[in-house]
């Protein structure tokens, strides 16, 4: 059970943050709003029962840590992830969506991802990017 390959889903994302044609480089996206990315895995399926994802974003020294949770109803003030049942195509995979809080720092950010499954735990980078303000988000 690894991680095998990480989709930003950069074009569904740049429409919801209105941020077509800043980067070709990054995903860019607004806090205070939720964006998606798509972990597909190699080996057998996730399961929420055995597994538990957790995302680390980095901003130089500043960090947060947060796991991928089944619950509907999420904070609105500190980062946070959740699973998306049933938005997958393939067994395989899993939709994540990742909020950043609207009091965030704007910058360049670093995502990793930690892998807890029984006896081990894996941890992978799986891309970069942007968090810029958002004027349509209130607080």
């Amino acid at each position: 059970f690894t991680l095998k390959y990480v989709n930003q889903e950069h074009l569904t994302n740049q429409v919801s943050h209105e941020t077509q044609g800043l980067s070709s480089k990054h995903l860019v996206v607004r806090r205070g709003k939720p964006f998606k990315i798509t972990l597909l895995f190699k080996g057998r399926p996730f399961s929420p029962a055995k597994d538990c994802l957790i995302f680390k974003v980095l901003l130089g020294d500043l960090y947060a840590e947060f796991p991928a949770t089944l619950e509907k109803s999420q904070s609105q003030s500190q980062w946070n992830a959740g699973l998306l049942s049933g938005s997958s195509t393939h067994c395989n995979s899993v939709t994540v969506c990742i909020f950043p809080p609207p009091h965030a720092s704007v910058g360049l950010y670093d995502l990793h991802l930690y892998i807890l499954a029984q006896s081990w735990v894996r941890r992978y980078k799986i891309g970069e990017f942007v968090l810029l303000c958002n004027p349509w988000c209130p607080g």
